[in-house]
């Protein structure tokens, strides 16, 4: 079960992480004037909220080493068209190998984060956006929970893929340095859908 998982989220994040080569020879030969469509992005007025679903893998690295899919639910605007803010949480079940056997370890991150979109007029540069995130990680080993905080950063791309300009699809990859004693820090690869108001 846990390995077709596996090979759900890598198609995922694969076929996501290719959309913009496709985009990109759909565009080639076409006139400076057309262009891929956008979704309520940084050029648009408003506070384009949105909400969004992420899969993918996160790897945990410290004394000992995991990677497990994860799940990421997020909810954003943007007060400003180049900046976006958003709440993320974030959910990682799963396993670590201990010289006693295998361990249940769980992930949950309750993150803000903060993306510059990069915009412009190249087709993926401009959908693409650099972050910071930072907030409170908790890990659950076995039955003991601890919390600790978490502060990172992000690149990720979201293109507009319906007529409407209301769908689009993603990816995101992030790296999370998690402070205190004994605590992994995280590196994650997420293929991303969002809604757009």
């Amino acid at each position: 079960m846990r390995t077709c998982i596996y090979r759900l989220v890598a198609s995922l994040v694969a076929g996501v992480l290719l959309l913009p080569l496709s985009v990109h020879a759909e565009t080639e030969g076409t006139s400076e004037s057309s262009s891929i469509p956008r979704g309520r992005g940084p050029s648009d007025e408003g506070l384009n909220p949105h909400l969004g679903v992420m899969g993918g893998y996160l790897g945990e690295m410290g004394d000992a080493t995991t990677q497990d899919a994860s799940v990421v639910v997020e909810g954003g605007f943007r007060a400003i068209p180049e900046l976006e803010t958003t709440a993320q949480f974030q959910y990682t079940p799963g396993s670590l190998a201990t010289p006693s056997g295998r361990v249940n370890y769980n992930s949950t991150g309750l993150l803000a984060k903060l993306a510059y979109r990069l915009g412009g007029s190249t087709p993926l540069i401009r959908d693409s956006y650099a972050a910071v995130k930072s907030g409170a990680v908790l890990t659950t080993l076995d039955s003991e929970t601890t919390s600790h905080f978490a502060m990172g950063g992000a690149l990720g791309f979201d293109i507009s893929v319906d007529s409407t300009n209301n769908i689009s699809l993603g990816a995101e990859g992030s790296y999370l340095a998690t402070i205190g004693d004994n605590t992994p820090d995280q590196a994650s690869i997420l293929g991303a859908m969002k809604y757009w108001f």
